[in-house]
């Protein structure tokens, strides 16, 4: 039998407000699962060594504390400095977290590191008609989607834009205040005018003509504009989307 030589403080609390865990549901882009917790360890003992593994090794502080509530039941606090509370029940080692932290995105992942190290047996479930099955039975959700939108770079200072309407508002904003072209750098009375002579035989000023145009309405020059535009001042910017609650159906 291992002798674990560490302090663990008593608090006596008068109540917890839990939520047991036992399903996670995962999805991750177009991978989805769900996570069991299908039995516990057998004693508390994996739990102390992992504390004592991340104070040791990873120099992590981590806190244990015995929790006795009014009820007559105790649990086992688990606090690492850089997650959220973990409550172990002495009597069945069930895992517990507070109600306020269920749609805070650390707590999945904080579980998910939980369960595996400590002895905890888990069985993912992948299967379509099983994930329906278990769906609403899940405690705890964590969806991360990345996502890719096209960006819109201004040809000049390379200030990205989200649509090409707000690249043409930055540009007449930014670089037509001095008036003079920011192309050939000549002054102008009519800045569409004078773009627009120049762009049937200069390529610089037909890639600005749809950003200084105001007609509406399309003419040749103008869709070529914005074909060099859409080619050749487009960037590609992900960005990751996390969920903690499931999607309306």
């Amino acid at each position: 039998m291992n002798i674990i030589p560490i302090f663990i403080p008593i608090s006596h609390k008068h109540k917890l407000n839990l939520h047991p865990v036992r399903y996670i549901y995962f999805k991750y882009s177009n991978r989805e699962y769900i996570r069991e917790i299908v039995s516990p360890p057998e004693s508390i003992i994996p739990i102390v060594e992992y504390a004592l593994t991340l104070k040791e090794k990873y120099g992590k502080d981590v806190k244990l504390t015995l929790i006795k509530t009014g009820k007559n039941r105790e649990y086992l606090r688990f606090k690492r400095e850089d997650g959220i509370p973990i409550y172990i029940s002495m009597h069945d080692r069930t895992i517990y977290v507070l109600k306020k932290d269920i749609h805070n995105p650390i707590t999945p992942i904080a579980i998910g590191y939980f369960t595996r190290s400590c002895g905890y047996k888990l069985k993912d479930h992948y299967k379509r008609e099983v994930i329906a099955k278990l769906l609403p039975l899940c405690d705890l959700v964590y969806i991360k989607i990345v996502k890719t939108d096209t960006r819109y770079k201004c040809p000049v200072c390379g200030y990205v834009s989200n649509t090409l309407h707000a690249l043409k508002m930055h540009f007449k904003k930014v670089h037509l205040k001095e008036g003079t072209c920011p192309i050939c750098g000549k002054s102008y009375r009519c800045i569409e005018r004078h773009v627009y002579q120049h762009a049937k035989r200069d390529r610089e000023h037909l890639r600005i003509y749809y950003l200084v145009s105001s007609c509406k309405l399309k003419n040749e020059l103008r869709d070529k504009s914005i074909e060099i535009l859409e080619r050749e001042h487009t960037v590609k910017v992900s960005y990751t989307s996390i969920s903690t609650t499931l999607p309306q159906t």
